[in-house]
């Protein structure tokens, strides 16, 4: 097959559990060109055709270099080892060879929750730093961690996995932090504070909590502290410059003020001073950022 024209663009591709977003992203993180499909629901082979076969029309009329792919699944030795339900019965589809071989330049995949992070890092709300985290609130919670310019992923390939903390409840360990503090989790709260209200949403919970309604409060306000708990074990743990909170409960206004003001009694006493707080600036396409960024860690012959 044919190779693409070989240049200093790469080749972004998310894959996610409803939409895959393309994109051609430039050295200095200009979106060149983008494109968008549902995700195939078809045997894992064929939904990699159909994807990679629409990135390289994408790519036909730039000068690629990489490409970097990103799902919700765990990644090793360039395979899936373990994906979401979004991609189930993907695990061993080695798709970065699937990939160098359709679009006939180097190719990388990784974690979409890792890929968040990078793209925070380079493009987003951590830009400029050498030390960042990012903790993804919504449908779950996740972490991502930067150190020295470096993804930090631990040895299993999972680091980050901050919405598995608990708790102490009295003498056990009481729910997850994502059973606490996750979208889903806050509006079940509320429900349960106050079967007879309507809360169609997480979104109208906060709503209802900012009109004093006293179910949603109580729900919002033992989200809140949990996640500056957790926010402030990263930070009494890592020390980073910048701990970006993502995802659709973290980018609310309350959620970074509740952070923000909490931190001081929530960590280390040295640490938390030098820390700032911050939502995504990228929001939904800060994992599209990050694919882009691991093809130009690959590009320039560095391990992403």
């Amino acid at each position: 097959m044919m190779s693409l024209r070989t240049g200093s663009a790469v080749l972004a591709v998310d894959i996610g559990g409803t939409k895959v977003a393309l994109a051609v992203v430039s050295e200095d993180g200009s979106i060149l060109a983008r494109d968008q499909l549902p995700t195939p629901r078809l045997p894992p082979a064929d939904a990699a055709s159909e994807i990679l076969d629409r990135a390289r029309a994408l790519a036909s009329s730039h000068a690629v270099a990489a490409c970097g792919l990103v799902l919700p699944a765990v990644v090793s030795e360039r395979r899936i080892a373990w994906a979401a339900e979004s991609v189930a019965g993907w695990e061993g589809l080695p798709l970065a060879d699937l990939a160098t071989q359709t679009l006939g330049v180097p190719s990388y995949i990784e974690f979409d929750g890792y890929a968040a992070t990078l793209g925070e890092f380079w493009q987003g709300g951590g830009r400029g730093h050498r030390d960042v985290a990012i903790v993804i609130i919504g449908t779950g919670i996740g972490a991502g961690i930067v150190h020295d310019e470096r993804l930090y992923r631990g040895v299993t390939g999972v680091a980050g996995g901050i919405g598995w903390m608990r708790f102490p409840t009295g003498d056990t360990l009481g729910p997850r932090l994502e059973e606490v503090a996750s979208g889903p989790a806050i509006l079940t709260a509320a429900r349960a504070m106050d079967p007879a209200a309507s809360y169609p949403d997480t979104q109208a919970v906060f709503v209802a909590s900012s009109r004093g309604d006293p179910a949603a409060e109580g729900a919002v306000r033992r989200a809140m502290l949990a996640l500056t708990a957790a926010v402030g074990a990263i930070v009494a743990l890592l020390a980073p410059e910048v701990v970006v909170l993502g995802g659709s409960v973290g980018v609310r206004d309350e959620t970074v003020e509740a952070v923000r003001a909490g931190l001081a009694d929530a960590t280390q006493p040295f640490a938390a001073p030098a820390v700032r707080i911050e939502p995504s600036e990228l929001g939904p396409l800060s994992s599209l950022y990050g694919a882009a960024y691991l093809a130009l860690q690959l590009m320039h012959g560095k391990e992403p």
